[in-house]
């Protein structure tokens, strides 16, 4: 480690005992060590001295005092954590007009997947801020095209956990107000569409994942559409099952609880996947959780109940459970009867599902019964 920090500044050779001082300081970390010898170098400092001189300032001692007593069980050494708010420190420092701006893109990109940020998702007022960060090593380029920036895994760690501030409400609805304006291009019948879905998928799951249970509530229902519509497109255009599936399932989390019509919702949709995967018994168990929200939330006689009983017609069908089917299917068409009226379209495919299940146990009359009902319905 010495040997590294001398190679990339020239200046301090000769000063073995304090650059090993250094690194003691910063316990070997790597991307501590990369963030201090960027940082000496950018400024150009005489010696490793200096920096630790940097490092004691009583600003700083403070503030790593403070830490350490609020954040006891941090998973990282609070070497790595004083390195990045000195990093923020100097950033104020020295750009006091600009400072508030670039720490807030520094928080908004916290949020997102580290790996690869398209430059496009950063909200337009803050994209002039990124090379002020990169000076300080907090971002660097993706890639020679300069259209994505990435970002240290664990400097976004210790910024959510250390730097978020009371902007944090303010930071969540932007990221979710910008990566909305993509996902909602996302066209099932345009080809073109799908490199979006496939860009940023993974900055909503990361989001998704990010934001947590606290939610604030001015977004939230704009957070669960985003996770919503992401995971759909997983599912139904990327077929990635098991993350559209994780993806529903942090937004049941995340945002609703239990006894919810939304959740009931997603509920549903991972019952879509599931099926895709030819998992009917999953399936069908998150179709009788979804029936018990939509049966408290919405009461028994309301369409999306009916839709979920003939659903799950359809999968004890598949199953060959032909006499639960049928109870199902019966079900579904008594509340269509009601709240729709009998010469809907949708009681027409009621009629049709039955006589299948008819036709499965070798009743043929009944059976050809229910088709005259579902035709005449769809003649009308």
């Amino acid at each position: 480690a010495v040997s590294w920090v001398v190679s990339r500044i020239k200046g301090w050779r000769g000063h073995d005992t304090g650059v090993l001082e250094l690194v003691r300081r910063l316990e070997c970390y790597p991307l501590a060590l990369r963030q201090a010898v960027d940082y000496s170098v950018s400024i150009r400092l005489e010696r490793p001295q200096d920096y630790l001189t940097e490092m004691d300032g009583s600003r700083e001692r403070k503030w790593l005092e403070k830490q350490r007593q609020k954040n006891s069980g941090s998973g990282y050494p609070f070497s790595i954590v004083e390195v990045v708010h000195l990093s923020v420190g100097k950033i104020i420092d020295a750009v006091e007009e600009d400072s508030v701006e670039a720490v807030e893109l520094l928080r908004y990109l916290s949020l997102l997947n580290h790996s690869e940020i398209p430059v496009d998702v950063v909200p337009a007022k803050w994209r002039p801020h990124i090379d002020l960060l990169q000076t300080q090593c907090l971002v660097m380029d993706s890639g020679e095209s300069r259209r994505a920036i990435k970002m240290h895994s664990i400097t976004q760690e210790i910024v959510q956990r250390h730097l978020m501030g009371r902007s944090r409400a303010s930071v969540i609805s932007t990221a979710v107000d910008e990566l909305w304006k993509w996902v909602k291009r996302i066209d099932i019948t345009k080809k073109a569409t799908f490199f979006i879905g496939w860009t940023y998928q993974s900055h909503v799951r990361r989001l998704v994942e990010n934001v947590g249970t606290a939610v604030p509530g001015a977004c939230q229902e704009m957070l669960w559409k985003l996770a919503d519509e992401t995971a759909c497109f997983m599912s139904n255009i990327a077929c990635q099952y098991e993350g559209a599936l994780s993806l529903h399932q942090n937004n049941i989390e995340t945002l609703f609880g239990t006894n919810n019509p939304q959740v009931a919702g997603t509920y549903n949709n991972m019952r879509a996947v599931l099926l895709k995967q030819g998992k009917l018994e999953e399936a069908l168990e998150k179709y009788k959780v979804s029936l018990e929200i939509r049966l408290k939330t919405l009461g028994a006689d309301h369409p999306d109940v009916a839709s979920t009983y003939n659903n799950m017609g359809n999968v004890l069908q598949e199953q060959g459970k032909l006499d639960e089917a049928l109870a199902k299917y019966k079900a579904s068409l008594e509340i269509r009867l009601k709240t729709l009226g009998a010469d809907h379209p949708e009681v027409a495919g009621t009629y049709n599902n039955m006589r299948a299940v008819l036709l499965k146990q070798g009743k043929l009359e009944e059976a050809l019964e229910k088709y005259k009902v579902s035709l005449e319905i769809r003649l009308k």
